[in-house]
């Protein structure tokens, strides 16, 4: 199956010593486990993607990273926690000049604090994320 062979891939790019691809391992691996289902699984891979991606200063691998969190976090039923890491990739997507990012992310952010019942905060992200959007799909 996909975790397998992803698995065996970061067995031996470690084994080579290829920190660069590891990074890409966790990645790969934590996306198929959030796609199977394995969300405590992709945690702890995308946590090691984000370390790595820190490591080598890339940003954005980092907010990828942050972004994937934040979404494994939701379904894990973690909102805060979630919130954290939206934030998080907020910040990196406004660095890095990324709108459609950003906007995800305030659309998301706008989501999470409507599971946790913060109206007030919910409507002030989705109220950010319109402008986004229209300017995106233009």
């Amino acid at each position: 199956a996909a975790v397998d062979f992803y698995e065996e891939n970061l067995s031996l790019v470690t084994a080579l010593g290829d920190r660069a691809a590891q990074g890409r391992a966790f990645g790969n691996l934590g996306n198929t486990h959030y796609l199977l289902g394995n969300f405590r699984d992709a945690v702890i891979a995308h946590e090691q993607r984000l370390l790595i991606a820190k490591e080598f200063g890339d940003k954005a691998a980092e907010r990828r990273a942050y972004s994937n969190l934040g979404n494994a976090y939701i379904f894990l039923g973690e909102f805060e926690t979630a919130s954290e890491y939206y934030k998080k990739t907020l910040l990196l997507a406004r660095q890095l000049k990324d709108r459609a990012v950003e906007a995800q992310c305030c659309y998301s952010l706008g989501n999470t604090y409507t599971l946790l019942q913060d109206y007030e905060k919910a409507i002030d992200y989705h109220l950010k994320h319109l402008p986004i959007a229209r300017e995106l799909n233009r």
